[in-house]
């Protein structure tokens, strides 16, 4: 008969163990991809972005202006400044509501109430930044791990390595930086907490609203939509799932009420970020177009659908390629 402390499934320092290595490949993954940035002996923002013709640097003989890669630019020309300001603000003691400095002045569109992001204003540095990366990939990792781990019941090494590349995959070193992708890495913890809340666990719905409202205020409103709607469908295989046939049963609508309950705690909770975005969007000059029918991005069809396996065929604005 086994000892207690021999038991994998009730010992504290196994347990522990095995957290350390999730955390340790994923902070490791991490050091290999921006390991300079986060020595500091490198920044995590596209600088170069300045040397384009009429941006920034001026154009001398010895530093010439170059055209350089202008997709990325948003990281140095809006996102550092606005961090800027949000750092000023909270040192006056103001919370950034309100920027001046755009438009005369406008409702300062930025995820102010996400952890993550107040964390980058915790010093002006911008090495500050990379070290941001780490913790949101370290959030992002252990959730992931968690929700292989207690819902699809996996075993500790492809749940492991399913944590580890999690913060790897291609959407986030796309969009690092971006707040784009701020919502998704709450999403490994929005799913467990959907499935642990049809389970019928007492502290699930609270934490369903607690994390939907970090879905809501840690990013782009539109893609917090996606991920709330991946957390719906996902809602309704768990239903199915634990409370089984016919899906009318007592228990599957109880179950789905404590769901709806907690998402609508999470959008009270998120509403502060919520409302004036939707009350300042009706004003702009974009949206107003899309009112009329026009589209920034029109769909291209049957000939964009190559570019999934080779995003370059086309062509891009990079130097030396020529996008047709």
């Amino acid at each position: 008969m086994k000892e207690p402390w021999f038991d994998a499934s009730h010992s504290f320092g196994w347990r522990c163990t095995r957290l350390a290595v999730v955390l340790a490949g994923i902070v490791l993954g991490q050091f290999l991809l921006y390991g300079p940035s986060l020595a500091g002996r490198k920044v995590l923002l596209p600088l170069y972005c300045l040397a384009i013709p009429n941006y920034y640097l001026p154009d001398t003989p010895q530093t010439p202006n170059a055209f350089q890669d202008s997709t990325p630019t948003d990281l140095v020309l809006l996102f550092e400044p606005d961090r800027r300001f949000a750092i000023r603000e909270l040192a006056a003691g103001r919370f950034p509501l309100w920027t001046p400095a755009m438009y005369g002045g406008v409702p300062f569109i930025w995820p102010k109430y996400s952890p993550l992001f107040l964390f980058t204003c915790l010093t002006a540095s911008p090495v500050i930044l990379a070290w941001a990366q780490l913790l949101t990939a370290l959030v992002a990792g252990t959730g992931a791990y968690l929700f292989f781990r207690r819902v699809l019941s996996v075993g500790f090494w492809p749940a492991t390595l399913g944590a580890w590349c999690y913060p790897m995959t291609g959407f986030f070193i796309f969009w690092q930086g971006y707040p784009t992708g701020a919502s998704v890495y709450w999403l490994p913890w929005l799913l467990l907490a959907v499935d642990r809340t049809v389970r019928g666990h007492a502290v699930a719905p609270a934490a369903l609203a607690l994390v939907t409202g970090l879905v809501l205020v840690s990013g782009h409103i539109d893609v917090a939509a996606l991920v709330l709607l991946v957390s719906g469908l996902f809602a309704l295989w768990r239903l199915l799932e634990v409370h089984g046939r016919p899906f009318l049963r007592r228990t599957v609508g109880k179950a789905a009420l404590i769901l709806m309950s907690g998402w609508g705690l999470g959008f009270l909770l998120a509403a502060p970020n919520i409302l004036p975005i939707m009350e300042y969007v009706k004003t702009g000059h974009r949206m107003l177009e899309r009112f009329n029918g026009q589209q920034d991005r029109p769909p291209i069809g049957v000939a964009a659908l190559p570019q999934v396996v080779l995003p370059d065929m086309y062509g891009t604005s990079k130097p030396d390629s020529f996008p047709i």
